[in-house]
């Protein structure tokens, strides 16, 4: 049985229901097992200081936000020797607020693998064969939000029981993406990516996402703009930001030059966050893309179909590397 805790801190706003005044700061300590979730709340500073007890009867796993760096940096310690689930990418957490340098990051596109062989292509480009990707992307589309239906659930439950380490990072373009979360979650996705457009309420979607143990991203379609994200990550709901370079909902299409001055503009407000492209991504425009500032790159076509998968990579790999470097 898997046991052990973590723990979380949040001001000003949060989804777990506990009631304190502007100001303070929550503390979530949580101490979980493979069959239940103990939450213990506290407030801070004292004499303000309350307790209250919750059970969730599920596995649950780490999510953290937080304002004082210093305890960011104190909790990511702990994260990293408790940490339930080894899928989970912790250099990524919080990206915008941390100091450590950011990473190329390749997440090659199941969606344009051969779905008869889905195993296999994804071992084959997640092997040092294959050009070892960071992530494996899984875009779920529900043919609501998005024409197109793709995978759900039972592909993400089925790749996580053969690949136990990967980290699975899931763009869902659906509607009513709250629905979607503890499902997601309980397949095994690490990181649930929705669309700001597709949320009532993008904030407590977010804290849902973060609640349910899995890392949250958030998807800009080329029609809006990157101020859309902003509250998200000033008060650290997000892990990443998504800027899409193509419409939603199909593979194989254009890479949109005209979406880089959006990559731009979010690397210049947030030096430390993780942005990721997705469409069009290859050999003839990684170099517009690395160079506006993304540092995770979705390719799908480009790689799956590659003569030398690994060649495909590793270029893509280093021109993002080259860009991070300082000039």
């Amino acid at each position: 049985m898997k046991h052990g805790f973590y723990l979380r801190a949040e001001r000003n706003g949060c989804g777990s229901g506990v009631e304190r005044k502007k100001g303070e700061t929550l503390f979530v300590l949580c101490l979980y097992s493979s069959v239940s979730l103990f939450v213990v709340f506290l407030t801070f500073p004292p004499p303000l200081l309350k307790t209250s007890l919750v059970l969730w009867n599920f596995p649950a796993g780490v999510w953290l936000f937080g304002r004082e760096s210093n305890l960011l940096l104190f909790i990511s310690f702990f994260l990293e020797v408790f940490s339930m689930f080894d899928h989970q990418d912790r250099g990524t957490w919080l990206s915008a607020d941390r100091p450590d340098t950011l990473r190329p990051i390749i997440a090659p596109s199941i969606l344009a693998s051969d779905f008869a062989r889905l195993l296999d292509e994804c071992k084959d480009v997640l092997s040092v064969e294959g050009g070892a990707s960071e992530w494996l992307h899984v875009d779920v589309m529900d043919g609501h939000f998005v024409p197109n239906i793709s995978i759900g659930m039972c592909v993400v439950e089925a790749l996580r029981k053969h690949l136990q380490h990967t980290f699975l990072d899931v763009h869902c373009m659906v509607s009513h993406p709250d629905r979607w979360v503890d499902e997601m979650a309980k397949a095994g996705a690490s990181q649930m990516t929705f669309h700001v457009e597709a949320a009532e309420c993008p904030k407590a979607v977010a804290r849902h996402i973060r609640a349910a143990g899995m890392q949250c991203g958030v998807a800009l379609k080329p029609k809006t703009p990157a101020s859309a994200v902003t509250e998200l990550i000033e008060e650290k709901l997000v892990d990443m930001v998504l800027v899409m370079t193509v419409e939603p909902g199909f593979g194989g299409q254009s890479f949109m030059h005209d979406m880089m001055p959006k990559v731009a503009e979010l690397r210049r407000a947030y030096p430390h966050l993780n942005i990721q492209v997705d469409g069009g991504l290859g050999e003839k425009t990684i170099d517009a893309a690395a160079e506006a500032g993304a540092n995770i790159i979705v390719a799908g076509t480009s790689i799956f179909k590659a003569a030398v998968r690994k060649q495909a990579t590793e270029t893509m790999r280093n021109a993002v590397k080259k860009s991070l470097t300082p000039k």
